[in-house]
């Protein structure tokens, strides 16, 4: 039976892969590659053309996403006395808040490519900036508190100090472009810095245990 310290690290590894699974291989390329969310015209037409591809997408990118929220609770737990657990509880906290307020998102944008579909383009058009301006806030927010949960391993040494310090600058810098330019394509940088940041906490986390 794996122990709990094996299922948080094992849930770090692969709740990333799922999430590049969905929201890059089946939203981001599958579904409206080559169109870039900054091409606001384009997007929504081949969202519309792409609407159910669209939806499995991102049913699967925020399972993904759940899963390392939740795996970052298993992480802040495991810290339990430590100097740091404070920091990586709060910060835990803030993720879930921040999720929340992406998974609204989602249901937005699949409303959007339902509507072109269905030849309302002044719902799609209605709805589209809504979406962005929660997915920006909801995404911020969880950058957010990925750093600070970032600042609770490095406070505690519980993973290598220059990996955690990694986490914490790219959570800030993560947080700070979803609120101030969302649908620019140097988004990017963070969201896939960050998963291949999980990956390499949740290898370093396994290995600990040794």
């Amino acid at each position: 039976m794996l122990s709990s310290r094996k299922l948080t690290s094992w849930a770090l590894i692969s709740g990333p892969i799922i999430t590049l699974i969905g929201f890059i291989g089946i939203t981001g390329i599958v579904a409206t590659f080559p169109e870039s969310p900054s091409n606001e015209a384009a997007f929504i037409a081949k969202l519309g053309a792409n609407a159910d591809v669209f939806e499995i997408g991102a049913a699967i990118g925020l399972l993904g996403w759940l899963i390392i929220v939740v795996a970052f609770g298993g992480l802040s737990y495991e810290m339990t006395g430590g100097k740091g657990y404070p920091l990586a509880r709060a910060g835990t906290i803030v993720a879930i808040v921040g999720l929340a307020i992406t998974t609204i998102e989602y249901p937005l944008l699949v409303l959007v490519g339902d509507s072109v579909a269905n030849g309302n383009m002044a719902l799609a058009n209605t709805v589209y900036p809504i979406s962005n301006a929660i997915g920006g806030w909801g995404i911020s927010v969880l950058f957010l508190g990925i750093a600070v949960i970032g600042g609770g391993i490095f406070v505690q040494s519980t993973i290598n100090k220059i990996v955690a310090g990694l986490v914490i600058a790219n959570g800030l810098f993560g947080s700070i472009i979803a609120i101030s330019m969302y649908e620019n394509d140097i988004m990017g940088i963070p969201f896939i810095l960050g998963l291949i940041l999980t990956i390499i906490l949740g290898f370093l986390f396994l290995r600990s245990e040794d």
